[in-house]
């Protein structure tokens, strides 16, 4: 019952109410599933373990996993010393504030000619994949001298909701809501 009223709860927090509640966009089981997969997501320390192993894997380069985690290693040593939080909840949280909900996914018509884009939920192994992906390319783009440097100041500033990563998100959800309300209008004047 209290995982009932959990997933009810994260339901109403998750999706842009004013982006779902038209007709057509309810919940089927595929949202279902994917809030009971948010809501167990991450919640154990393995499953913490197996995020900080998917960021090494991102980061390696040619196969070179040694210096993937030497660079998650000193990332990790750089969160431990400048935050009050423990690392592997900070990396968690940076992760989680930049994981989007919703993207574009385009549907080609019966004709093949045109493509239709409309938003959808993000499954959330995708949408870990996505974060971790803008995290590193925002890291990248720093101008630290060290990987592991810029990985911390791009973490913690999306610890706090700010930087590249985050307004990467904000970028796809505004897209996906300019999306929707565009084909949501062409469908008013249809009726019309």
């Amino acid at each position: 019952i209290e995982k009932q009223k959990e997933i009810a709860h994260f339901s109403e927090n998750i999706f842009p109410q004013d982006l779902f509640e038209k007709e057509g966009y309810g919940k089927n089981k595929r949202t279902q599933k994917f809030e009971a997969d948010i809501l167990t997501q991450l919640s154990q320390k393995e499953s913490k373990l197996v995020l900080l192993n998917k960021l090494i894997n991102s980061l390696m380069i040619k196969g070179k996993q040694s210096t993937a985690q030497k660079i998650v290693n000193h990332c990790y040593f750089l969160i431990k010393t400048k935050e009050k939080e423990s690392p592997l909840n900070f990396i968690v949280q940076s992760v989680q504030n930049v994981k989007p909900l919703i993207e574009l996914e385009k549907k080609s018509k019966k004709n093949f000619s045109s493509k239709k884009a409309s938003p959808i939920p993000v499954p959330p192994r995708r949408a870990i994949k996505l974060a971790i992906e803008w995290l590193i390319e925002g890291a990248k783009q720093r101008p630290e001298r060290s990987l592991s440097t810029s990985l911390y100041l791009e973490m913690s500033n999306a610890y706090q909701k700010k930087g590249y990563a985050i307004k990467k998100k904000e970028e796809m959800h505004n897209l996906c809501k300019s999306t929707f309300y565009k084909s949501d209008s062409l469908r008013s004047n249809k009726k019309k």
